[in-house]
């Protein structure tokens, strides 16, 4: 069984600019990063509220300010994965770094924000951010016309490879490093196997009688050319190091995926609660923030 090491962070930060001289939580984060030894803990699990890769429409880019300040800073210690809630619903990146999936030592982010809630789930009668870019006026016109929602300040405006060229700030499909969403009730969790392998599972909650099923299953693998002392991660075995994801969840990868079918979307696959070293992920536990907005 192979040992993980889970940093907390908060992304919300009244009046203190992310990455500045007076973020106290930034120069915290270096330290804590700086002093982390692979050898022992090869595994670097972060953990914040406002997801930082989402394409729901309520949230996109709405923790950008954050990401832009503290995302150099994991990707230089070779952090593997990111749990996030906020979002009440599933969704789970490709390795990806700046909205790009070029980058070696991208991470995965995952947000598990759909384990429940007397806010019921996120998902909106229009759908997804890309299914909806026309509606949203941060989606369209030229930059000083946009209307900015409170939490997306213009001061942290970005654009990300592909995206509609149209708009340039929305996309208007599936963006290329989102591997899967879900707009169902669920929880996750996640097995470490080895200090190099751990394969993570989305369970999708029962309904209408039907049993809870794996929604989604990925294998994910280190390499020593990401991070630092005594290396860090990469996955699905790729010769090159670089990181990446082994999925198992059939055609999910490029479609939105939904748990309301009551049919699971992977064969072959084992129970994590039958296997050894599994350690629970929930948008309750995991990320301790999944429960509201």
């Amino acid at each position: 069984m192979s040992t993980c090491l889970q940093i907390f962070l908060t992304s919300f930060q009244p009046l203190v600019k992310f990455g500045s001289d007076n973020d106290i939580q930034f120069k915290w984060l270096k330290q804590q990063l700086a002093a982390v030894d692979r050898s022992k803990t090869p595994w670097l699990i972060v953990n914040f509220h406002f997801p930082w890769y989402t394409t729901d429409p309520n949230s996109y880019k709405g923790n950008e300010c954050m990401r832009q300040a503290y995302e150099p800073l994991l990707l230089e210690a070779g952090a593997d994965i990111v749990f996030n809630g906020h979002v009440h619903a599933y969704e789970r990146s490709y390795p990806v770094a700046n909205y790009s999936r070029s980058e070696p030592c991208g991470i995965v982010h995952i947000v598990v924000g759909s384990a429940g809630n007397d806010e019921g789930l996120s998902a909106t009668p229009d759908g997804w951010i890309d299914q909806v870019y026309h509606k949203t006026a941060y989606c369209t016109g030229c930059a000083e016309q946009r209307q900015f929602p409170d939490y997306q300040p213009q001061r942290c405006f970005s654009f990300q490879p592909n995206e509609n060229p149209g708009t340039g700030y929305c996309p208007d499909k599936m963006p290329s490093w989102l591997a899967f969403r879900d707009t169902g009730f669920g929880s996750g969790t996640i097995t470490f196997k080895s200090s190099t392998e751990a394969v993570w599972e989305f369970w999708a909650n029962p309904i209408e009688g039907k049993p809870s099923y794996v929604a989604d299953r990925v294998t994910i693998k280190r390499s020593s050319n990401c991070g630092s002392k005594s290396g860090s991660k990469g996955t699905n075995g790729s010769s090159n190091g670089s990181n990446s994801t082994a999925n198992e969840s059939g055609s999910s990868s490029s479609t939105s995926g939904s748990s309301s079918s009551g049919t699971s979307a992977v064969s072959g696959t084992t129970s994590a609660n039958n296997e050894t070293g599994t350690a629970t992920n929930s948008a309750t536990s995991g990320s301790g923030s999944g429960t509201g907005k």
